[in-house]
């Protein structure tokens, strides 16, 4: 693959740093090395640009969605603190917990105080809208205000062609190991329930498949990417993205490395693919839906399907859920491999910035030296 990095010859140019995020760009994809002309104003299709110090920067990735295209900061430090990605992070994940966490203690102090009258069927329903569309805002407030961006990973165009196209892959992996399952005798419907089993399915779909993948990828993974590269910050969105799942009723060891190594690989290689969140959301949505639906163990919500798994742990999974299951970590690996070498064939993947410094400082020597 071609190199990623595109670095000026000035000679008050800076090699990137982990403060200086990649430069975004939709008319260059990722891996181009093709320069545009530059100037010494800094504006128009040139490369340079005043960064927050005032001081001048080229080296810039191409094609992603990140900081370094945005407005500048009237306080200089207030730009430079900004910019450092743990500090990202950690005002994106706190505003958008605290958030949700307030739209959910509102909804259901008024439901408690009310003589309303909801349906246990619908409650998933009720607190998973507000709060999806509590996320979306905040996570929109914080790229424009903080990154000083528009939300490109969530732009509209396309939207639901990405979703649907992952619903189709969450849901369809999961029903490909339900049904070897049942084809092995190991997975059993005894009843069928009520239609209204669809609304808290639907109800944890959302809730789980926009919050999760906001935080978890439009976040972690984007953020610690412009730093630490595709493949470390992969690991740990996913690592991260296992570690929340913690809590999950009966949620062990193995469980635990069940959903960081085939889910959260997943979902990050639908992320690396696109470069947006949708078809990350698709997948994380279509898995949940089918999973509350057919009333896989553990029960998370009442099931069209009243089911049974019986048989050995290592095809049906442990006490933690199916995810667990050599069937299905070894789907989910497999979809996450075609992603993933789809991605680095269309040139998605981004090195650490220490290795863009080292290829700066090169590209800096040869100008030096071919220069008369």
């Amino acid at each position: 693959m071609s190199s990623a990095y595109r670095v000026g010859s000035r000679p008050d140019s800076r090699s990137p740093t982990i403060w200086e995020p990649c430069r975004a760009t939709a008319r260059t994809p990722i891996g181009s090395t093709r320069r545009r002309s530059t100037s010494s104003t800094g504006t128009g299709d040139s490369p340079w640009r005043h960064g927050a110090t005032g001081r001048r920067t080229a080296a810039t990735v191409e094609g992603l969605p990140m900081t370094s295209e945005a407005k500048e900061w009237r306080w200089p430090w207030l730009g430079l603190v900004l910019r450092f990605p743990l500090t990202r992070i950690v005002i994106a994940v706190a505003a958008i917990l605290a958030g949700v966490l307030l739209v959910s203690v509102l909804l259901l102090g008024l439901y408690l105080l009310t003589d309303f009258v909801l349906p246990p069927s619908a409650i998933f329903l009720v607190l998973g809208v507000p709060a999806v569309l509590v996320t979306h805002f905040i996570y929109i407030g914080f790229v424009r205000l903080v990154e000083r961006r528009a939300a490109s990973e969530l732009a509209l165009r396309g939207a639901l062609r990405e979703v649907g196209s992952g619903m189709l892959i969450g849901g369809g992996l999961l029903l490909v190991a339900i049904g070897a399952l049942a084809a092995l005798g190991h997975y059993r419907v005894d009843a069928v329930t009520s239609w209204r089993a669809l609304i808290p399915a639907l109800g944890v779909a959302l809730f789980a498949g926009y919050v999760e993948e906001v935080l978890s990828r439009g976040v972690i993974l984007r953020i610690l990417e412009e730093s630490l590269g595709t493949w470390i910050a992969l690991a740990i969105s996913a690592g991260l993205f296992g570690f929340a799942h913690f809590g999950n009723p009966n949620m062990g060891l193995r469980g635990l490395l069940a959903i960081t190594v085939g889910a959260g690989v997943l979902l990050g290689a639908a992320y690396l693919l696109t470069r947006r969140l949708w078809l990350a959301v698709g997948i994380h949505f279509g898995w949940n839906f089918v999973y509350v639906l057919f009333g896989l163990p553990p029960p998370i919500a009442e099931g069209l399907f009243d089911s049974r798994l019986s048989g050995p742990d290592l095809l049906i999974g442990d006490a933690s859920g199916v995810e667990s299951s050599i069937l299905a970590l070894t789907l989910c690996v497999a979809a996450a491999v075609v992603l993933l070498v789809a991605a680095h064939r269309k040139g998605h993947f981004v090195r650490p910035f220490w290795a863009r410094t080292t290829e700066a400082t090169n590209n800096e020597t040869m100008g030096e030296e071919t220069s008369p």
